[in-house]
């Protein structure tokens, strides 16, 4: 695993005045900043940024995902810094697999060496097996302290009897028995082989468990845990997600959740070409979740054949599927379908956690402009939007289905009659996505496992907190938060959203709710105080109720969403220190707070991530 290298061709110049001339050399010889070129089913020997066209790759050694990735080009006209940790989908990592090279234009697929040896994201993982930071835990601090301090009182003791024993006359043998004595009892001799067998009796039972553990210690570190923080999509759900309905948006809401298929021409051309898949050997592959989307369309995807992808003008296409027995030569709209036409994409804006959307730009085959296609967030993609096309409703449906543990996803559309295709393989990513049309929202379900209630029960019997970390919409983290158990339905929950730190003059804020009322996105620092979970300041927004009474902790559960690390290192720095999560920077965190005896109704414990 730890050594490989093999054959690459690189591309160097002899001299800075003549051009690059291609070699075959061994890829132990590669330094950073060689050009390289990639080749369908090569093992990458380092760390590589994608120069020209693009590749499928298998990360499964790395990530132990299954699915490939598509990996692009980095763009040749950006203004933005290059950033290795930010830019991953750009850059090919060493011991991952090209599945397929694919050119663009006449150009073979290049790349530049970013990283070798040790340095490359493979090279850290084999550092960190062969040499573990040692682990340092509290229990085995305390310890030490006390056998430290026990071995100080032996000692003493030990001087103290020894000199009264002989100030007596006491017999010398006598005397060191006796003064042994005491240092045997203070510092038993015994402790690390009973310890040990603890440890093996707690082993045993765990294997009676079918639970297996090569790593005794961690059963010493397991016992101190008070809290647990799960994900939701995979651990707490089924891992995929089930297509229900479309709600369609013509400038007013639709009110039922409609089959994909029945969805308005606009919106079914949205969620057949806003995605990240691509086909190998007439496989689709890419996330899941576009996988299922896509498949309910009842679309398929064309790529361009291999003898033409170094055409540049030739784009992955999607249309309808055809009908059995329609000829190739057959339009769709002759053969009775209900057609829209088919879409090539020109160009895609990949989906990243930090904009939480993605867009593409496509072609029709049957209009002479450019059409731009967007999907995400409900709330990232209305602020782009046109205003006037977003329903009043709008919030207020998306708050409405997820309060019931859906996942929304926004969709949004913009023709430009007079953009050209050499227009589109250039505009800006900011650019295209301004000014769209809302034109529906994807309604997606993601089904709690069997298991998960009853999980939950048990840790709660044991004492343990739990909390859920997630990146979904903080609404549907709440609904599943009760479904499962995690948040006690009789309670209120108080909702966060946390921006930037406010200026001195502008108090925090946060809100509670017993419906989870529209202002759960309002930016907001959630103050922890001694009182209460909320101390509300000067522009506080409770929820309309006759009491307006403050959210006290044992009456409430608590939910976080936003820039977390913000707000810990502004309102709470102590945090980023004693939380165990606290180096992850976004997402939502719903704990479940507890009041019970044993525990300090005013404490609250934090959970950071960044999903």
């Amino acid at each position: 695993m730890a050594q490989f290298s093999c054959d690459v061709t690189v591309l160097r110049r002899k001299s800075p005045s003549t051009a690059p001339e291609r070699s075959l050399i061994s890829s132990a010889e590669l330094v950073p900043g060689d050009v390289i070129e990639i080749t369908d089913e090569m093992t990458f020997p380092c760390d590589i940024v994608l120069c020209s066209g693009s590749s499928v790759v298998n990360e499964s050694m790395l990530t132990g995902e299954s699915l490939p990735v598509l990996k692009a080009a980095i763009p040749v006209h950006s203004e933005n810094t290059f950033d290795s940790e930010a830019d991953k989908r750009f850059v090919l990592f060493c011991g991952t697999k090209s599945l397929e090279a694919r050119p663009v234009g006449n150009k073979k697929v290049t790349g530049i060496v970013l990283r070798t040896g040790f340095h490359t994201a493979k090279g850290r993982l084999v550092r960190s097996i062969l040499f573990p930071k040692p682990a340092s835990f509290k229990l085995y601090a305390d310890s030490f302290k006390f056998v430290a301090v026990m071995s100080l009182m032996a000692v003493t003791g030990f001087l103290w009897s020894l000199s009264t024993f002989i100030q007596y006359d006491v017999d010398i043998r006598d005397v060191i028995l006796n003064a042994c004595d005491i240092v045997t009892i203070a510092v038993p001799p015994a402790l690390p082989a009973a310890m040990t067998i603890r440890t093996e009796f707690a082993l045993e039972r765990l294997k009676e468990a079918r639970i297996f553990c090569i790593s005794p210690n961690r059963v010493n570190v397991c016992g101190q845990l008070d809290i647990i923080c799960f994900d939701k999509t995979g651990t707490l759900t089924e891992e995929g997600v089930d297509v229900k309905g479309v709600l369609s948006i013509d400038g007013e809401m639709d009110d039922d959740v409609k089959e994909v298929t029945d969805s308005p021409h606009r919106l079914l051309q949205c969620l057949a070409c806003c995605h990240g898949l691509t086909a190998i050997d007439g496989k689709l592959i890419g996330d899941p979740l576009d996988l299922k989307m896509f498949d309910a369309t009842g679309w398929e995807l064309h790529e361009p054949p291999v003898e033409m992808r170094h055409d540049s003008v030739v784009p992955p296409v999607v249309r309808p599927r055809r009908a059995p027995g329609q000829d190739h030569g057959e339009s769709p709209e002759s053969a009775g379908a209900d057609s829209v036409g088919g879409l090539a994409i020109i160009r895609r804006f990949d989906f990243t956690s930090e904009r939480q959307r993605m867009s593409v730009v496509a072609r029709s085959d049957h209009e002479k402009g450019s059409h731009v296609f967007m999907k995400g967030a409900p709330e990232v993609v209305k602020d782009l939007c046109d205003p006037s096309t977003v329903p009043e409703d709008f919030m207020k449906v998306v708050h409405s289905y997820s309060k019931e543990g859906y996942r929304l996803l926004a969709c949004a559309h913009y023709y430009d009659p007079s953009m050209t295709w050499h227009q589109a393989l250039k505009i800006p990513r900011d650019k295209a996505e301004n000014g769209l049309k809302i034109i529906g929202i994807l309604v997606l379900e993601n089904r709690l496992k069997p298991e998960t209630a009853g999980v939950i029960a048990e840790l709660r019997r044991a004492d343990i907190s739990t909390c859920m970390v997630t990146g979904d919409h903080a609404l549907t983290g709440i609904a599943v938060s009760r479904h499962c158990g995690l948040i006690n339905k009789d309670k209120r929950v108080v909702v966060s959203e946390v921006g930037r730190p406010p200026a001195p003059s502008k108090p925090s804020r946060a809100h509670s709710y017993g419906d989870l009322s529209q202002h759960a996105h309002h930016r907001s620092t959630l103050m922890v105080r001694s009182s209460s979970v909320a101390e509300l300041g000067e522009e506080s927004a409770m929820h309309p109720r006759a009491d307006r009474s403050p959210v006290h902790s044992h009456l409430s559960e608590l939910a976080v969403s936003g820039g977390l690390e913000v707000l810990a290192v502004h309102e709470s720095p102590a945090s980023m220190e004693t939380s165990p999560t606290a180096q992850a920077s976004r997402g939502h965190v719903h704990a479940s707070h507890k009041g019970s005896k044993g525990h300090d109704e005013n404490m609250l414990r934090w959970g950071f991530t960044d999903e």
